[in-house]
């Protein structure tokens, strides 16, 4: 093998470990990133189950009509009104 031959070889090897470093940095943010995301998810859909009871206990316990429920937790009419119908189907 020659010297030329020996100096591409390195330069290759050198390389292929530099590409490989930043392929491992690259799938650790990627894998923070997806991590960070999960827990947003996870964080609104609480939130949403946190307004929905809400939502549903306004309306059975305390008889209160869609419209006053929006204003009160400051949310759609139209979701606070989807939201108590599919319950209502759903206890049917």
């Amino acid at each position: 093998m020659s010297t030329y031959d020996m100096i591409v070889k390195e330069g290759e090897s050198k390389a292929q470990k530099v590409f490989e470093e930043l392929l491992a940095k690259e799938r650790l943010r990627a894998e923070e990133e997806h991590r960070l995301l999960v827990a947003a998810l996870q964080r609104e859909e609480e939130t949403r189950l946190i307004l929905d009871n809400a939502i549903l206990n306004l309306h059975l316990l305390s008889k209160m009509q869609p419209a006053e429920i929006a204003v009160i937790l400051s949310t759609e009419v139209v979701y606070v009104e989807e939201l108590i119908l599919k319950n209502e189907q759903k206890e049917e």
